[in-house]
């Protein structure tokens, strides 16, 4: 259960390969969220109070197309059975 930036945790159990697969589709920081950018742009602390300056790019979408071209045509065709 997620959306759009949201995070994506994911992990497929795929009995064909017999293997289990991690995917994470957490956000990640902007190249830029250095801890120098915030000692000289943000009086040198860290953002905690969840604004702009704490927000992550979302790899949430990657992370469902990882899975749509992995095993979109698998779970499709489960789903037709």
């Amino acid at each position: 259960m997620n959306g759009l930036g949201s995070d994506a945790l994911v992990l497929v159990c795929d009995a064909r390969e017999k293997k289990v697969v991690s995917i994470n589709g957490e956000p990640r920081a902007p190249r830029v969220a250095t801890i120098e950018w915030f000692r000289q742009n943000n009086h040198g602390e860290l953002p905690t109070d969840g604004g702009l300056l704490a927000g992550g790019i979302p790899y949430v979408v990657d992370a469902w197309t990882i899975l749509l071209a992995r095993w979109g045509e698998i779970l499709r065709d489960v789903n037709n059975d």
